[in-house]
């Protein structure tokens, strides 16, 4: 496998964070305190890790959920997430050393395991973890205590409360934005703010606003009501709406483009032949007569 590590100016400074202490390991109740919490900016480049089944970006501060799937996947084919889950036991060593070669294996097993999670992380991320033991487990926890929003209860309640002041974003269609709500909606899945389906239409209808009225009014009073069925209808309205704006525009830019009167350069050569019209231009109500 192939690490492909981020050029210097993406490299953060030495000891700018501080590492988590192995006396006081984090938990979910008890996640690591970081001096540090300033949130570096997106790298242009993402940061791509390889592998042989595949290529992926790289642990960063804001791509946990997909970058824990992933990850995932890779370790159960490679057979050791069991290691990282805590399922797989050590074998305890048999007088004689008959089962040598098992316990060797397994501490082979947890240390590949390790390794992949380390060299599947950015510089940055690494420094939460650089100092523990290659013990999978450990570091899988403790990534996903730093870095999961969904792993603490501020950071639920931090989800729930950005679903329920969600609004499109500029440019953003009405499918894009129910598919943010959904994303935010899977997040929570297996919390306590865990989000239902009627959640996901009642914020968009109260947030997608006045222009899709007749819509908002049909999807309230109908009886059967889902989130297909609000997705296509919205998504139709919206089709509409975008067809007035671009046929108002045209009509902006055509009406911008019309060809002004034309009026003849004089120069001094030909001021002297020009003669005012002595009698009065017939004209359109809209358009003004030279004085």
């Amino acid at each position: 496998m192939q690490h492909h590590s981020p050029t210097e100016h993406q490299k953060p400074p030495p000891s700018t964070t501080p590492h988590i202490s192995l006396e006081n390991p984090p938990t979910s109740t008890n996640p690591p305190i970081l001096l540090d919490k300033r949130t570096p900016p997106r790298m242009h480049k993402p940061v791509i890790y390889t592998t042989a089944h595949g290529r992926f970006e790289a642990l960063t501060r804001d791509n946990y959920r997909t970058w824990a799937k992933a990850m995932e996947s890779i370790l159960r084919i490679e057979g050791q997430w069991d290691h990282v889950t805590g399922k797989a036991k050590c074998p305890v060593l048999a007088d004689g050393g008959s089962n040598q070669k098992e316990v060797n294996d397994f501490h082979i097993t947890q240390e590949k395991a390790a390794l992949f999670i380390r060299l599947g992380v950015t510089e940055l991320v690494l420094n939460y973890i650089d100092e523990m033991p290659n013990e999978p487990k450990l570091l899988w926890d403790t990534l996903q205590s730093v870095l999961d929003p969904t792993a603490s209860w501020s950071g639920q309640a931090h989800l729930k409360n950005e679903f329920l002041q969600a609004v499109p974003r500029p440019d953003e269609g009405v499918v894009e934005f129910i598919g943010r709500l959904v994303s935010i909606q899977r997040k929570l899945a297996k919390t306590d703010k865990k989000i239902s389906n009627n959640d996901i239409i009642d914020r968009a209808l109260l947030a997608v606003g006045i222009d899709y009225a007749s819509t908002i009014n049909y999807l309230r009073n109908t009886n059967e009501q889902d989130i297909n069925t609000v997705i296509t209808c919205l998504a139709n309205h919206e089709q509409v709406i975008l067809a007035d704006k671009a046929k108002q525009k045209a009509k902006t830019t055509s009406h911008d483009h019309m060809a002004p009167p034309a009026f003849v350069h004089h120069t001094s050569s030909n001021v002297a032949n020009y003669n005012r019209p002595t009698t009065k231009m017939q004209t359109s109500p809209n358009v003004s007569t030279p004085q």
